[in-house]
């Protein structure tokens, strides 16, 4: 038997394959998302979902799969787990949202916070058996704080030497920054801003982490930190408890400085930083959940 876990973000959708033994294999592929309504984000889902089964070259007993922006009307979820449901012939879907199924990787039985920041981000408890989001609101209106608002202000702060008409400093984030998107004008920053998906904008954070140390680096991590700190701080301002125990998870949470530094002067020993693989807890909970029946 075979037990299948996929972590599915709309940078990317991470994978892992297991057996009564425990993880076979692991994988990286394209990204998912879960506005199937559009035709895009369903071609791409489908495309995706058919690598990661031609990458497995096995039958799958059962899927757990966290997708970042699946719907919660029942139709549209029906068709989402159709839509998997149609590679994975013969398997057993679980369909969770990301968030929630990072959570459960996270807390299985206790009752804690996780602040999920990859290209978006999010906090969440649980209260009264139920799972309580706080942000997570996209791109347009929130995700203060992740990946994409971090490459963002990267590249922001690129228009501000392009504004005066000078060249970055050799070495500096904003000529990093003009290396990555090959260009230096208003012309080339708005061709990658405006002709990329949001994945290409928050893998600049990357370089914005490499480069802490300068200011217009720590400026930046400082500042989406601030937004972390501020989102986490609203689950304790619902729950009244300012005691929980708070995981940070999500790409984001891997870098290193003063994000993290900052993170940690707020929260003390209540925060960690997470070292768990969500895909491969969302394999170990397919294999659980098949041996329950």
């Amino acid at each position: 038997m075979a037990f299948l876990g996929i972590d599915a973000g709309a940078s990317s959708a991470k994978w892992a394959l297991a057996d009564q033994s425990g993880i076979l294999v692991t994988g990286v592929a394209g990204p998912i998302d879960g506005h199937i309504t559009r035709t895009e984000s369903r071609d791409r889902m489908q495309q995706t979902l058919a690598q990661i089964k031609f990458e497995c070259s096995q039958n799958i007993d059962r899927v757990v799969i966290g997708v970042t922006g699946v719907a919660e009307t029942p139709t549209e979820r029906a068709e989402t787990i159709k839509i998997i449901s149609e590679i994975f012939t013969g398997s057993t879907i679980d369909l969770l949202s990301d968030i929630h199924l990072a959570y459960r990787v996270h807390f299985p039985s206790e009752a804690g916070i996780l602040l999920y920041a990859g290209t978006g981000a999010v906090a969440c408890t649980q209260i009264n058996g139920e799972l309580k989001r706080v942000g997570g609101w996209g791109y347009l209106l929130g995700d203060e704080g992740a990946g994409y608002w971090i490459g963002r202000a990267a590249l922001r702060a690129l228009l501000v030497y392009v504004d005066k008409d000078q060249v970055p400093p050799t070495g500096s984030l904003e000529a990093a920054v003009a290396d990555a998107i090959n260009g230096r004008t208003w012309g080339d920053v708005k061709n990658f801003a405006y002709g990329n998906n949001r994945s290409e904008i928050a893998a600049l954070a990357r370089i914005v982490f490499l480069h802490a140390g300068q200011n217009s680096a720590d400026e930046i991590l400082v500042e989406a930190a601030d937004h972390l700190i501020a989102l986490t701080k609203r689950v304790d301002e619902i729950t009244g408890d300012a005691s929980l125990p708070i995981i940070f998870t999500g790409g984001t949470s891997q870098g290193v400085g003063p994000l993290n530094d900052r993170l940690t002067e707020n929260f003390g020993k209540r925060l960690s930083i997470s070292d768990r693989d969500i895909a491969q807890g969302a394999a170990l909970m397919a294999k659980e959940a098949s041996s329950q029946g």
